[in-house]
Protein backbone atom coordinates (compact mmCIF):
# COMPACT_ATOMS: atom_id res chain seq x y z
CA UNK A 1 0.00 0.00 0.00
CA UNK A 2 1.61 3.33 -1.04
CA UNK A 3 0.78 5.83 1.92
CA UNK A 4 1.03 8.62 -0.43
CA UNK A 5 -1.02 7.74 -3.67
CA UNK A 6 -4.00 5.23 -1.79
CA UNK A 7 -7.00 3.45 -4.11
CA UNK A 8 -10.07 4.97 -3.51
CA UNK A 9 -10.64 1.13 -1.46
CA UNK A 10 -7.43 2.34 0.72
CA UNK A 11 -8.32 5.21 1.21
CA UNK A 12 -11.93 4.17 2.49
CA UNK A 13 -10.36 1.68 4.52
CA UNK A 14 -8.02 4.17 6.55
CA UNK A 15 -11.16 6.75 7.16
CA UNK A 16 -12.99 4.09 8.50
CA UNK A 17 -9.83 3.74 10.94
CA UNK A 18 -9.79 7.09 11.87
CA UNK A 19 -13.86 7.04 12.67
CA UNK A 20 -13.67 4.08 14.35
CA UNK A 21 -10.87 5.97 16.89
CA UNK A 22 -11.04 10.20 17.24
CA UNK A 23 -12.42 10.98 14.23
CA UNK A 24 -16.14 12.18 13.08
CA UNK A 25 -18.30 13.25 10.38
CA UNK A 26 -20.67 15.69 10.53
CA UNK A 27 -22.40 17.62 7.56
CA UNK A 28 -19.85 19.45 7.07
CA UNK A 29 -17.09 17.11 6.32
CA UNK A 30 -14.57 15.28 8.39
CA UNK A 31 -12.68 16.27 11.54
CA UNK A 32 -10.51 14.56 13.95
CA UNK A 33 -7.81 16.12 16.60
CA UNK A 34 -4.86 15.16 18.45
CA UNK A 35 -2.36 16.80 21.11
CA UNK A 36 0.66 15.88 18.73
CA UNK A 37 1.00 18.25 15.83
CA UNK A 38 2.54 15.83 14.23
CA UNK A 39 -0.19 12.93 14.24
CA UNK A 40 -2.33 15.57 12.86
CA UNK A 41 -0.15 16.20 9.67
CA UNK A 42 0.50 12.41 9.14
CA UNK A 43 -3.51 12.23 8.62
CA UNK A 44 -3.88 15.21 6.61
CA UNK A 45 -1.60 13.53 4.01
CA UNK A 46 -4.48 10.88 3.85
CA UNK A 47 -7.23 13.39 4.13
CA UNK A 48 -5.68 16.16 1.03
CA UNK A 49 -5.92 12.92 -1.47
CA UNK A 50 -9.81 13.62 -1.15
CA UNK A 51 -10.47 17.17 -0.49
CA UNK A 52 -8.32 20.14 0.98
CA UNK A 53 -8.54 20.38 4.38
CA UNK A 54 -7.28 23.15 7.46
CA UNK A 55 -5.70 22.38 10.56
CA UNK A 56 -7.04 24.21 13.50
CA UNK A 57 -4.79 24.80 17.19
CA UNK A 58 -7.06 25.16 20.52
CA UNK A 59 -4.60 26.56 22.86
CA UNK A 60 -7.54 26.50 25.75
CA UNK A 61 -8.73 23.01 25.48
CA UNK A 62 -8.33 21.42 28.46
CA UNK A 63 -9.03 17.33 29.03
CA UNK A 64 -7.56 14.32 30.18
CA UNK A 65 -4.31 15.05 28.22
CA UNK A 66 -3.87 18.09 30.52
CA UNK A 67 -3.65 21.73 29.52
CA UNK A 68 -1.76 21.51 26.39
CA UNK A 69 -2.98 22.67 22.50
CA UNK A 70 -5.42 20.77 21.18
CA UNK A 71 -4.92 20.29 17.14
CA UNK A 72 -8.18 19.37 15.20
CA UNK A 73 -7.99 18.68 11.28
CA UNK A 74 -11.35 19.05 8.87
CA UNK A 75 -11.34 17.90 5.69
CA UNK A 76 -14.42 19.61 3.10
CA UNK A 77 -17.65 17.95 2.51
CA UNK A 78 -17.31 15.29 0.03
CA UNK A 79 -20.31 12.65 -1.03
CA UNK A 80 -18.02 9.67 0.48
CA UNK A 81 -17.75 11.55 3.96
CA UNK A 82 -21.73 11.83 3.58
CA UNK A 83 -21.88 7.65 3.15
CA UNK A 84 -19.99 6.56 5.50
CA UNK A 85 -22.20 9.50 8.05
CA UNK A 86 -24.84 7.26 6.89
CA UNK A 87 -22.99 3.73 8.02
CA UNK A 88 -21.52 4.94 11.15
CA UNK A 89 -24.45 7.17 12.64
CA UNK A 90 -27.97 5.35 11.28
CA UNK A 91 -29.43 6.56 15.18
CA UNK A 92 -27.51 9.12 16.13
CA UNK A 93 -24.81 6.99 18.18
CA UNK A 94 -21.41 5.88 16.38
CA UNK A 95 -21.87 2.35 15.65
CA UNK A 96 -20.13 -0.79 13.70
CA UNK A 97 -21.85 -2.68 10.99
CA UNK A 98 -20.27 -5.48 8.39
CA UNK A 99 -19.73 -2.67 6.07
CA UNK A 100 -17.86 -0.86 8.39
CA UNK A 101 -15.57 -4.02 9.42
CA UNK A 102 -15.12 -5.70 5.96
CA UNK A 103 -13.83 -2.30 4.66
CA UNK A 104 -11.09 -1.54 7.54
CA UNK A 105 -7.55 -1.95 6.16
CA UNK A 106 -4.24 -2.16 7.79
CA UNK A 107 -3.84 1.38 7.94
CA UNK A 108 -7.02 2.36 9.38
CA UNK A 109 -6.66 -0.41 11.86
CA UNK A 110 -3.61 1.37 12.92
CA UNK A 111 -4.97 4.85 12.90
CA UNK A 112 -7.34 3.34 15.22
CA UNK A 113 -4.83 1.75 17.60
CA UNK A 114 -3.44 4.84 17.89
CA UNK A 115 -6.00 7.34 18.47
CA UNK A 116 -7.56 4.55 20.86
CA UNK A 117 -5.18 2.20 21.65
CA UNK A 118 -2.34 1.68 24.05
CA UNK A 119 0.85 -0.26 25.14
CA UNK A 120 0.15 -1.86 28.67
CA UNK A 121 3.82 -2.15 29.48
CA UNK A 122 3.18 -2.80 32.98
CA UNK A 123 4.99 -5.27 34.82
CA UNK A 124 7.82 -5.07 31.78
CA UNK A 125 4.84 -6.67 29.72
CA UNK A 126 4.43 -5.25 25.85
CA UNK A 127 0.28 -5.50 25.08
CA UNK A 128 -1.50 -3.76 22.67
CA UNK A 129 -4.89 -2.87 23.90
CA UNK A 130 -7.53 -0.39 21.84
CA UNK A 131 -10.25 0.91 23.94
CA UNK A 132 -13.65 0.31 22.48
CA UNK A 133 -16.32 1.80 24.67
CA UNK A 134 -18.41 3.59 22.07
CA UNK A 135 -19.59 0.22 21.51
CA UNK A 136 -21.80 -1.76 22.90
CA UNK A 137 -20.49 -5.63 23.76
CA UNK A 138 -22.13 -7.03 20.79
CA UNK A 139 -20.87 -4.51 18.84
CA UNK A 140 -17.15 -5.39 20.30
CA UNK A 141 -17.95 -9.50 20.18
CA UNK A 142 -18.46 -8.70 16.50
CA UNK A 143 -15.25 -6.46 15.98
CA UNK A 144 -13.46 -9.39 17.55
CA UNK A 145 -14.58 -11.89 15.49
CA UNK A 146 -13.59 -9.63 12.04
CA UNK A 147 -10.31 -8.44 13.09
CA UNK A 148 -9.40 -12.14 13.72
CA UNK A 149 -10.72 -12.97 10.21
CA UNK A 150 -9.59 -10.58 8.49
CA UNK A 151 -5.98 -10.13 9.67
CA UNK A 152 -5.72 -13.08 12.02
CA UNK A 153 -5.79 -11.23 15.34
CA UNK A 154 -6.89 -12.75 18.14
CA UNK A 155 -8.47 -10.29 20.78
CA UNK A 156 -9.94 -10.87 24.03
CA UNK A 157 -12.78 -8.63 25.51
CA UNK A 158 -12.39 -7.01 28.45
CA UNK A 159 -15.10 -4.72 30.19
CA UNK A 160 -15.03 -2.84 33.70
CA UNK A 161 -18.24 -1.16 35.76
CA UNK A 162 -17.36 1.99 37.51
CA UNK A 163 -19.79 3.16 39.82
CA UNK A 164 -19.23 6.93 39.19
CA UNK A 165 -20.64 6.94 36.26
CA UNK A 166 -22.83 3.52 35.91
CA UNK A 167 -21.09 1.96 33.05
CA UNK A 168 -19.98 -0.55 31.41
CA UNK A 169 -16.67 -0.07 29.70
CA UNK A 170 -15.30 -1.90 26.97
CA UNK A 171 -11.52 -2.51 25.70
CA UNK A 172 -9.97 -4.81 23.03
CA UNK A 173 -6.93 -6.83 24.51
CA UNK A 174 -4.98 -8.74 21.70
CA UNK A 175 -3.58 -11.91 22.89
CA UNK A 176 -0.14 -12.69 23.02
CA UNK A 177 0.63 -15.10 20.27
CA UNK A 178 -0.57 -12.60 17.85
CA UNK A 179 1.64 -9.43 19.02
CA UNK A 180 4.50 -9.78 16.62
CA UNK A 181 1.55 -10.72 13.87
CA UNK A 182 0.08 -7.20 14.78
CA UNK A 183 3.82 -5.72 14.29
CA UNK A 184 4.15 -7.17 10.93
CA UNK A 185 0.86 -6.66 9.20
CA UNK A 186 -0.15 -3.43 11.10
CA UNK A 187 2.82 -1.63 12.19
CA UNK A 188 5.53 -2.16 10.10
CA UNK A 189 4.34 -1.29 6.24
CA UNK A 190 3.46 2.26 8.39
CA UNK A 191 6.44 2.75 10.59
CA UNK A 192 8.16 5.34 8.38
CA UNK A 193 5.55 7.48 8.76
CA UNK A 194 4.64 7.65 12.21
CA UNK A 195 5.81 10.41 14.51
CA UNK A 196 7.90 10.19 16.90
CA UNK A 197 5.42 11.45 19.38
CA UNK A 198 3.59 8.75 18.59
CA UNK A 199 5.94 5.57 19.24
CA UNK A 200 5.61 5.37 22.74
CA UNK A 201 2.56 3.39 21.70
CA UNK A 202 5.42 1.11 19.45
CA UNK A 203 7.27 -1.61 20.46
CA UNK A 204 10.05 -2.62 18.35
CA UNK A 205 10.04 -6.10 16.77
CA UNK A 206 12.89 -7.30 19.02
CA UNK A 207 11.25 -6.55 22.17
CA UNK A 208 7.88 -8.92 21.49
CA UNK A 209 10.69 -11.80 20.39
CA UNK A 210 12.23 -11.19 23.56
CA UNK A 211 9.44 -11.64 25.49
CA UNK A 212 8.51 -14.60 23.31
CA UNK A 213 12.07 -16.26 24.47
CA UNK A 214 11.87 -15.16 27.93
CA UNK A 215 10.75 -18.15 29.94
CA UNK A 216 9.18 -15.86 32.44
CA UNK A 217 6.42 -15.35 29.10
CA UNK A 218 6.85 -18.61 27.31
CA UNK A 219 2.90 -19.85 28.82
CA UNK A 220 1.21 -16.54 27.03
CA UNK A 221 2.82 -17.56 23.31
CA UNK A 222 2.14 -21.03 23.47
CA UNK A 223 0.61 -22.00 19.92
CA UNK A 224 -3.12 -21.99 22.10
CA UNK A 225 -6.14 -21.31 19.83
Amino acid sequence: MDFEKLTSLEYKGAIIGMVLGDGYIGEHGFKTSSISQEYIKMKERILQQLTATSIYKDEKRTGSFGKKPLYELRGRQHPLYQKFRMRFYPNGRKQVSEYVLKTLNSLGLLFWYLDDGCLDSSGGGIRFQIWSCEFTEIENIYIQKILNDRFGLRFNLRKQFKKETGKIYYWLYLKAIDRLVFWDKIIKPFLQYIPQEMMYKIPTRESIESKIESKKHERFYKNIV
